[in-house]
């Protein structure tokens, strides 16, 4: 599958699960689950937790709570990426003194630490991107981190210019990728070109895995304000999704995890300024194929159509007339009686008798429904579904187009395309038509 196709069916199902109403506390789409920490005390449904504390909700059931070995109660933790159960990358808003492998570890805000089990078994830091060594000036902090491999995403609290061959500007609201290889600096997104008001600073990252979209470009990001981007109004607890895919969509947006609907009583002072997601696997299972079923089977090749139709039961009293008229040459219908006592009412049942050069006039089956188009999402009806085909689905799906601009989406003939109906042309495109 390609990526730009891969992209579409995620944001596909994305656009049309959160045009749905869900209840307070329904689980947002593509996650099944989220670790974040907040920049002041944040109230749970089972507790508290401080700025220092790594809050664990899968939803559905009551967040847990972490707080990293020896961190001081007056440090908050501004970025954060989990590697593993217990295990992240941290940073934070002050300098502090933690311990490692080889003794006290004193970390700056413009650096990122691994937390976990050292090689002793014990719980310990270690300092994998340290500011002042790769050009990150004092007085700038790392507010936001991700991981895919070995290269870390970055974005930082204030406007910085990072590299010493090409040195590239990047302010509060944008992000770049760290190869520590290379050990080189690349912009990522500039935030600002994708209509976020560059008085916001992103403070939470969370970068989807390749084979989760099939390119990193896709992202999760949660900002220190309140705004609006593509019409979304967000607040300062609220994760979107923002992806790009060559040539299809450019800075598309969605709001993925609403704070105040998680957890509404945590974000009534508190910020979110530390977050990462766990992504569901992006499955398709194919749905059932709609299949027109005739009432009856029935086969007729006549060298001429009668042009009445009995319409049993019928009623007479004496010599019954046959109602088909018979013509030379045509099938000639000829009633037949069924004895019955006085007082009982016959039943006419019109017969055929063809000559030698008829063939027989039976009744053409209707079937209960008939598709458009048998290949779901097939507009053009070229036997394959494009992804401009995906896109106009969702535009019928959300009410911006009719169906009568591709009637293949709408399978049950009901006037609407449901989620299920996307699926089948989601399908139908990832694995050809039926």
């Amino acid at each position: 599958m390609t990526r730009s196709l891969r992209i579409i069916v995620a944001i596909t199902l994305i656009v049309l699960t959160n045009a749905l109403p869900s209840p307070v506390g329904a689980q947002p789409f593509l996650l099944e689950g989220v670790v974040f920490s907040s920049d002041t005390t944040s109230t749970l449904p089972n507790g508290v937790a401080d700025d220092g504390v790594v809050v664990t909700h899968f939803f559905g059931q009551n967040p847990t709570t972490q707080l990293p070995v020896a961190l001081p109660s007056s440090v908050d933790i501004t970025a954060l990426h989990q590697r593993a159960p217990g295990a992240f990358l941290l940073s934070f808003d002050t300098t502090v003194v933690l311990p490692s492998i080889l003794g006290d570890l004193t970390a700056q805000p413009n650096d990122v630490l691994s937390f976990g089990l050292g090689f002793n078994g014990s719980p310990s830091y270690i300092g994998i991107f340290v500011g002042s060594f790769v050009g990150v000036p004092d007085g700038v902090s790392v507010d936001a981190v991700s991981e895919i491999g070995a290269t870390l995403y970055l974005s930082f609290d204030t406007t910085v210019s990072l590299g010493d061959q090409q040195p590239i500007t990047v302010d509060d609201e944008d992000i770049v990728a760290y190869d520590p290889v290379e050990n080189s600096f690349a912009f990522v997104v500039d935030m600002s070109s994708e209509g976020i008001d560059p008085a916001l600073d992103l403070d939470a990252l969370h970068v989807f895995p390749p084979q989760f979209l099939a390119d990193p470009n896709s992202y999760l990001v949660s900002f220190d304000g309140s705004g609006t981007v593509a019409g979304i109004a967000f607040d300062d607890e609220d994760v979107l999704f923002f992806a790009r895919a060559d040539n299809v969509i450019t800075g598309q947006w969605l709001l993925l995890y609403d704070g105040s609907q998680q957890l509404p009583q945590a974000w009534t002072a508190a910020d979110l300024d530390a977050f990462h997601g766990f992504p569901l696997e992006l499955s398709l299972t194919p749905l059932p194929t709609f299949t027109a079923t005739p009432t009856a089977t029935l086969t007729a090749t006549p060298t001429s159509t009668p042009t009445a139709t009995a319409t049993p039961p019928a009623t007479f009293t004496a010599t019954p007339t046959a109602t088909p008229t018979a013509t030379a040459g045509d099938p000639t219908a000829t009633p037949t009686s069924t004895s019955t006592r006085a007082g009982d009412t016959p039943t006419a049942t019109p017969t055929s008798t063809p000559d030698q050069n008829t063939a027989t006039a039976t009744p053409t089956a209707t079937p209960t429904a008939t598709p458009a188009n048998a290949c779901p999402g097939d507009c053009d009806g070229n036997g394959a579904v494009s992804v401009s085909e995906l896109i106009r689905g969702v535009n019928i799906a959300l009410g911006n187009s009719t169906v009568a601009a591709c009637p293949s989406f709408d399978t049950d003939r009901n006037g609407r395309v449901s989620i299920a109906e996307l699926v089948r042309a989601v399908n139908a495109a990832l694995n050809g038509c039926p």
